[in-house]
């Protein structure tokens, strides 16, 4: 399992996204063999949804044995052993940036 961390922004042709948020910062769970896999699932997710990704801010792998996982990163983690991948989108507004 990874977990992959993006600053992103709506696509250009996305106006509806673009209008209303600034960006957002995306946490991904993702369960694949290699984190390139993983990469590329995520960014192709990411897209899919009308964002483009800026800037790769963590690529990390995880095990069950990670103890440091905050109560809602544990149940993302969970989510993603049965579905394979968890996307996760904290936006915010126009004007604003976040890293």
């Amino acid at each position: 399992m990874f977990f992959l961390q993006y600053r992103t922004t709506g696509l250009p042709d996305r106006p509806d996204i673009t209008a209303r948020y600034g960006g957002a910062i995306v946490s991904c769970w993702v369960e694949r063999p290699t984190s390139g896999d993983a990469e590329v699932v995520a960014k192709e997710m990411i897209a899919s949804k009308g964002w483009q990704v800026v800037e790769s801010l963590e690529i990390n792998q995880l095990s069950d044995g990670d103890h440091g996982m905050s109560e809602n990163a544990r149940q993302y983690y969970e989510q993603a052993l049965l579905d394979k991948e968890v996307l996760v989108f904290f936006v915010y507004p126009p004007g604003e940036t976040r890293t």
